[in-house]
């Protein structure tokens, strides 16, 4: 797991930029076992740093949805604007109307290798619940199913030794 806290070095409230980024991340490499029934995490004190698909340390390029390391294409991005509007909606219907077709896996927005009114169904749910002006949440994630806005998930530190930083 790592933590980058403001990657895109973007100034505070106030408009002031930090003197450093230097300690901006943190990584934990943690097992989940649930092999006898209950859930065990361990910490591997003996892990590698991150790094990103190009090989840099703790870096930001992923892989797009067609598996291009620092590619520039996006899920549901039909007419590839780099924007997810209502076009592409409107697109992900007429490819539906003209019935069953190879699609690439830009398209296959719910991960099960097939083109069907569910991926259009996620792009509406995307563009009602995404601002394009928000330069942080500016593409939905993809392959997913429709948020369920009552699910939560809580994260807290349970032992820390300042001593040992950990």
């Amino acid at each position: 797991m790592v933590a980058r806290i403001n990657w895109n070095r973007l100034p505070d409230q106030l408009g002031r930029f930090e003197k450093t980024f230097d300690n901006n991340w943190a990584q934990a490499c943690i097992s989940l076992d649930r092999t006898t029934g209950k859930l065990r995490l361990t910490v591997n004190e003996s892990c590698s740093e991150y790094r990103d698909c190009m090989g840099t340390l703790y870096g930001s390029t992923i892989i797009d949805c067609a598996g291009i390391c620092g590619g520039a294409s996006h899920f549901g991005d039909i007419d590839q604007d780099y924007v997810l509007d209502s076009t592409d909606y409107f697109s992900y219907l007429d490819l539906l109307s003209n019935g069953p077709q190879n699609i690439s896996s830009c398209l296959d927005l719910d991960g099960n290798g097939k083109l069907t009114v569910y991926d259009a169904l996620l792009v509406a749910d995307c563009l009602d619940n995404y601002n394009e002006n928000d330069p942080l949440h500016n593409h939905c994630p993809f392959p997913k199913s429709i948020l369920d806005r009552q699910a939560k998930a809580e994260i807290y530190i349970d032992n820390h030794d300042e001593d040992k930083k950990k």
